[in-house]
């Protein structure tokens, strides 16, 4: 007859009586403590198939203390879920306006910075996020308008 690696049921059973109310806790301590090698099945409803009397039976406890354990597991996951939903985001600043340009780029205008950007095929969604964190006037926020009005009539730009 073909011995097993693992002690049997009821040895194993009396030995973990009340230890653990989750077969998870008990994998988890076999696991660690590395008693697989000393007889200790850590899935015993696969080891034990046909014998395995189901989770609170095995682990010795009342009978309904796992399916209490879920219940108040998932209460918990909902609970969780629900304030992760709700967090709420950090407040966004707004960036305060550049007043210390690059050098080369306070040089030239703002209206002549957005062409070299447009000429070089800057997409024109970032070219209005970076408009939207530099003060203008409403003279330069008309020029950028008919800027961008102009470069997309343009027929020689590249599309990328």
């Amino acid at each position: 007859m073909h011995k097993s690696k693992y002690l049997p049921i009821d040895q194993v059973m009396k030995m973990i009586k009340g230890e653990f109310q989750t077969i998870r806790q008990y994998r988890d301590y076999v696991i660690e403590n590395g008693l697989i090698e000393q007889g200790f099945p850590k899935d015993p409803h696969v080891t034990y198939t046909w014998q395995y009397p189901g989770v609170d039976t095995f682990l010795g406890n009342p009978e309904g203390t796992y399916k209490a354990w879920q219940i108040k597991d998932i209460k918990n996951r909902k609970i969780w879920k629900i304030a992760a939903s709700t967090r709420r985001e950090p407040k966004k600043t707004k960036p305060k306006p550049v007043a210390n340009l690059h050098p080369i780029i306070s040089k030239m205008s703002l209206i002549e910075a957005y062409r070299v950007l447009l000429d070089r095929n800057i997409n024109i969604a970032n070219l209005i996020e970076i408009f939207a964190d530099i003060e203008h006037t409403k003279e330069e926020t008309q020029e950028l308008l008919n800027l961008i009005i102009e470069h997309s009539k343009r027929k020689d730009r590249v599309k990328v």
